[in-house]
């Protein structure tokens, strides 16, 4: 993979990880937070990052369990073996669009779950 690429979807990666922190941490504090979370994601995620939501997006909270983990592998920008440059568009969509936003509420676990 071009090594722009990888610092581009290495960047997304880290900043996605550290606003579903935030957003963890909060709904393991605040219950009302919690259930906003899982009924609207959408709305939350706008609310709380700023951006408006691409109307075509959907976004999915899954609360794991203590007998269930899940393991979310986004959508791959550029498939392997691929040496091409990406276009315009495509580092757009890497650094902060869908590559960014898509599966950002991925997961929000219960602090029991933890101990």
């Amino acid at each position: 993979m071009h090594e722009e690429l990888k610092k581009v979807i290495s960047q997304a990666m880290n900043t996605r990880f550290e606003f579903e922190q935030k957003l963890i941490q909060r709904a393991w504090e605040d219950e009302a937070f919690k259930q906003e979370l899982l009924s609207n994601p959408k709305a939350v995620y706008a609310r709380e990052s700023g951006e408006e939501t691409p109307t075509n997006l959907e976004i999915e909270v899954i609360q794991e369990t203590a007998n269930k983990v899940y393991l979310v592998l986004p959508n791959n920008p550029a498939p392997s073996g691929s040496e091409e440059e990406l276009s315009e568009e495509a580092l757009e969509t890497v650094a902060g669009g869908v590559f960014g936003k898509c599966l950002l509420f991925s997961r929000t676990r219960n602090a029991n779950d933890l101990a």
